[in-house]
């Protein structure tokens, strides 16, 4: 990343990685509050149950993330104005998107406890990473034909062009 856009793009990016981190901790907390049900819904053979739990689990993840990430990815500038005083280029976006995706992420977050419980484990990783897997020599033909980084992007409208 650093090679094609450089320093302060991947600057954008690290601190996007750390506000995505931040707000995963609640999803994970939910995750770990009923991992251990499924589990044991598994575990007696009652599948229906496990795989009830593992869409409650992705429901209420979605909808907690939902809550507390859309107003903050409204107000993302003026968050990162608080942290930053200076906003690094494309931080804004590179926030509001990873946010975005984090969101999607979480609709399948009880499957994941779901398939550790079964022990399905090797198809449920090829199937789940090499969907984004794909994404790499994507993005690297884009940065290396020098495409603009909004290429993916250009159809979308935002509010507030002056902290892309």
């Amino acid at each position: 990343f650093n090679r094609f856009i450089g320093l302060i793009a991947n600057a954008a990016y690290g601190i996007a990685h750390q506000v995505m981190g931040a707000t995963n901790f609640l999803a994970y907390s939910i995750l770990n509050a009923m991992a251990p049900q499924i589990t044991k819904a598994e575990g007696a053979h009652n599948r229906d149950k496990a795989f009830l739990l593992s869409a409650y689990a992705s429901k209420y993840a979605v909808l907690l993330q939902s809550l507390i990430l859309i107003p903050i990815i409204f107000e993302m500038p003026a968050i990162l104005k608080i942290w930053l005083n200076d906003i690094p280029v494309y931080c804004v976006l590179f926030c509001r998107i990873m946010l975005i995706s984090s969101i999607i992420d979480q609709a399948t977050i009880g499957l994941t406890s779901a398939n550790q419980a079964i022990g399905n484990l090797k198809i449920w990783n090829l199937t789940v990473n090499t969907s984004k897997l794909f994404a790499l020599p994507v993005d690297f033909c884009c940065l290396y034909f020098d495409l603009p980084i909004l290429t993916p992007l250009n159809n979308l409208k935002f509010q507030d062009k002056e902290h892309l």
